[in-house]
């Protein structure tokens, strides 16, 4: 029994097995063609550090001169963008003023609306004028309308709407 470079045992049986496979198998393929010999490709005229040289240019030739683009003329149109529609809400928002034209951020007041009458007449409802807590919506900015005016020329602006 033959030992490995490992230490290993070495089955004879299975190692002569594959070489007959692999001799039924080299069998069944031709062999490959030779390899043949191929003429290296021809020198390139090259100049001074790889450079090509100049190839001389027959009589009368007269090297292309560049072209130059034609002149173009470049017409600039400017588009106004239509005026945005501003959302107004409870805050102030920057907005052009369509009277002085500045570009300002409105100032906003807080007004009664529909909303706070109608909260005032449900707690009044309910509580049936119970110590005057109808009265309390008149004190939540939360609940009124809010109307924008320009800082500059106090026009009105916009109204934001609760209901």
């Amino acid at each position: 029994m033959n030992i490995d470079p490992l230490g290993n045992p070495i089955n004879l049986s299975y190692s002569l097995r594959i070489s007959k496979m692999t001799d039924e198998k080299s069998a069944a393929y031709p062999p490959p063609p030779p390899l043949q010999q191929q003429a290296p490709p021809p020198p390139y005229s090259e100049g001074y550090a790889g450079l090509p040289t100049e190839q001389p240019q027959p009589a009368g030739y007269v090297p292309p001169q560049p072209v130059q683009p034609p002149t173009q003329t470049v017409v600039v149109t400017t588009v106004s963008n239509p005026p945005t529609r501003v959302i107004y809400r409870d805050v102030p928002v920057m907005v052009q003023c369509p009277n002085c034209k500045n570009n300002v951020t409105s100032r906003v007041v807080f007004e009664n609306g529909l909303l706070v009458w109608i909260c005032v007449l449900a707690i009044a409802f309910l509580f049936q004028l119970w110590l005057g807590c109808c009265l309390i919506p008149l004190f939540i900015d939360a609940l009124k309308d809010v109307r924008h005016t320009c800082p500059v020329c106090g026009i009105h602006l916009g109204l934001y709407q609760r209901i």
